[in-house]
């Protein structure tokens, strides 16, 4: 709860112990009118409350959807720079480029991505360097392959990092776990 929460908390049971306090002090009033004053007082309380949480849940929700859209752009990104690290191995050219490339990529837009699709592309790309100087002092084939498998890896990961359900199964409220897995 944050702070604003934490003084709305207060001020309720501030308010709650004067509304007894009336009810024991004030015998004498009509009963009615205490009724009525008691009403008003609980439901803004009530309102104010609602508004207060709404307004909350509201704003968490816009900054989830801000943060959706970033994650898949960084995604599609990371997927991008790990394409062009597999052509860059594959044809042996341009890897230092790509390198440089993935390098700035990763110091502007890593927190974007899920922890586990962070550590996939950072393992790609930390192979790929590896793999080079593999390549100049040449390595024996296995541990060129371990390497290039290395690099293989990231790409389901990073595509898994921002699996949405279908829409359908949105609106139905029946969501999946993961893409692959058919419900018994």
């Amino acid at each position: 709860m944050n702070k604003f929460g934490k003084i709305y908390a207060s001020l309720s049971s501030v308010v709650v112990v004067v509304l007894f306090c009336l009810l024991v002090f004030l015998r004498n009033l009509p009963s009615e009118a205490l009724v009525a004053f008691i009403g008003v007082l609980v439901g803004s309380l009530i309102s104010s409350f609602v508004q207060y949480a709404m307004s909350e849940a509201n704003m968490r929700q816009q900054l989830r959807l801000a943060a959706l859209d970033k994650r898949l752009q960084a995604a599609q990104e990371a997927m991008t720079l790990w394409q062009r690290l597999r052509v860059a191995n594959e044809k042996e050219t341009d890897e230092l480029d790509v390198l440089k490339d993935c390098k700035h990529w990763w110091d502007t837009n890593s927190l974007y991505l899920t922890a586990e699709a962070r550590t996939a592309f950072l393992k790609a790309y930390r192979a790929t360097g590896e793999l080079l100087v593999a390549r100049a002092r040449h390595a024996d084939w296995e541990e060129m392959k371990a390497l290039s498998a290395v690099i293989d890896r990231a790409a389901p990961i990073i595509a898994e990092s921002v699996y949405l359900p279908p829409i359908g199964e949105l609106e139905s409220g029946h969501n999946k776990t993961h893409p692959n897995k058919k419900d018994a």
